[in-house]
């Protein structure tokens, strides 16, 4: 059995663009976590015929198949049918899932509903029930043909809780895995060309089972260890020491944290400073704050943060003058400055950063261009204004854009601080 996965998707609201699908890009992070590769995610409609269709050519393309979505009571949840048509079986009662079921409902205090959901402790007759603590809908597991079949929930909270603690034991089980362990240093001040040349022999000294990348970002390279072992510990231990030698050779040029992402690295520098940050947003709804504080321990250094979408509330919270708003306009260089300096002072945090702009799809009532925006970093006593314009963006594109936009300044910004 080969350790290559095929990812499902199922769901008309998807295809629809309804709702994002964010269980597939789960899945495979956790499927690689383990030495899984995800050769393909597919995306397919609420059909027995089209998900049938789908398992036949996904059991030539990898060893290991996995559902998300289509379980549940309604009649449009049929992946149930399609699961039992593609192995020919029919579909029985099972015994375990019904009491599980009354049980969960019950300690729902929705005992009433039993009756209504008696349905999903149906299953294909050979499937192996996934006993669902956090809903309704039980996973299933078939072992058939050399093949790994996982029907999972399409409910993020559901799949994410049925995939770590039942799919992800099962596969390792069966394939008996290497583990594969990786860490990312954060090199500074070192362009990528130097450091390939500092690092090249010891790269090369590297046993087998090791892989070192150069992921580069504006100022910052990321340097991502990986290694494969049997044994969880020992493959843990061996890239921590294989670090060790990389620190021992640009002393001074790098910093560790316990994630990869942006938020991830301005909460090190913050920290680094003995810092907090707040925020005050218009156009960007608080999407920036929304972003810094979804790292664990951000509450070490994020202050607060502030939402003064109408204009109004500018005047009244932030105390700007009308007169300043009617000189400037509401999206302008002085009022982001004047937005960031009122919200640092009523937070006393270190650093602000503000926000306000015409996000679209119409004018404001100033006539500001779409896509056009102010940003304010003030950093002690250090103050900086910077202008995003991007017209042809969509709202939602557009917010997203700025706010990555902004974030990358600022670490920019705190890299240069000591």
């Amino acid at each position: 059995m080969s350790n290559k996965a095929c990812i499902v998707v199922i769901g008309q609201e998807i295809l629809a663009g309804a709702t994002q699908d964010t269980n597939s890009g789960y899945i495979a992070k956790k499927l690689r976590e383990i030495g899984v590769e995800t050769t393909q995610i597919i995306t397919i409609p609420d059909e027995v015929d089209t998900i049938c269709n789908t398992l036949k050519d996904a059991v030539t393309a990898a060893d290991i198949i996995i559902t998300t979505g289509g379980l549940g009571p309604t009649k449009d949840d049929k992946t149930k049918k399609a699961f039992a048509d593609f192995f020919s079986r029919e579909m029985q009662e099972n015994s375990e899932v019904l009491a599980h079921l009354k049980a969960y409902l019950e300690s729902k205090n929705k005992a009433d509903l039993f009756k209504n959901n008696v349905e999903q402790a149906s299953i294909p007759q050979g499937a192996v029930a996934l006993l669902n603590s956090m809903g309704t809908a039980p996973g299933l597991h078939f072992d058939e043909g050399n093949k790994l079949f996982f029907v999972l929930p399409g409910v993020p909270y559901e799949m994410k809780h049925l995939l770590n603690n039942q799919v992800l034991p099962i596969i390792l089980q069966k394939l008996k895995l290497p583990y594969l362990v990786t860490q990312t240093l954060f090199v500074t001040g070192i362009p990528e060309s130097k450091l390939s040349i500092i690092l090249e022999d010891w790269e090369l000294g590297l046993d087998p089972g090791f892989s070192l990348s150069y992921l580069p970002e504006n100022s910052l390279i990321r340097l991502r260890l990986s290694c494969s072992g049997e044994n969880l510990e020992e493959t843990k231990t061996n890239v921590k020491e294989k670090l060790e030698e990389v620190k021992n050779k640009i002393p001074g040029h790098y910093f560790e944290t316990l994630g990869e992402s942006k938020e991830a690295i301005i909460q090190f520098h913050l920290i680094r400073l003995g810092y907090t940050l707040s925020t005050v947003e218009s156009f960007t709804g608080g999407a920036l704050m929304k972003k810094l504080i979804s790292e664990p321990g951000s509450s070490e250094v994020i202050a607060g943060g502030l939402c003064t979408y109408q204009t109004s509330q500018k005047i009244s919270i932030l105390g700007i003058a009308q007169k300043d708003i009617l000189k400037s306009g509401v999206v302008s260089e002085e009022i982001a400055l004047q937005m960031m300096q009122s919200a640092k002072t009523i937070f006393k945090s270190n650093v602000c950063i503000s926000t306000t702009g015409s996000a679209g799809p119409s004018p404001d009532a100033f006539d500001t261009p779409v896509g056009t925006s102010f940003y304010a970093i003030g950093i002690g006593n250090e103050t900086k204004v910077k202008k995003l314009y991007f017209p042809n963006l969509e709202r939602e594109d557009y917010v997203t854009f700025c706010v990555n936009r902004i974030l990358q300044d600022l670490i920019i910004s705190l890299e240069n601080l000591s």
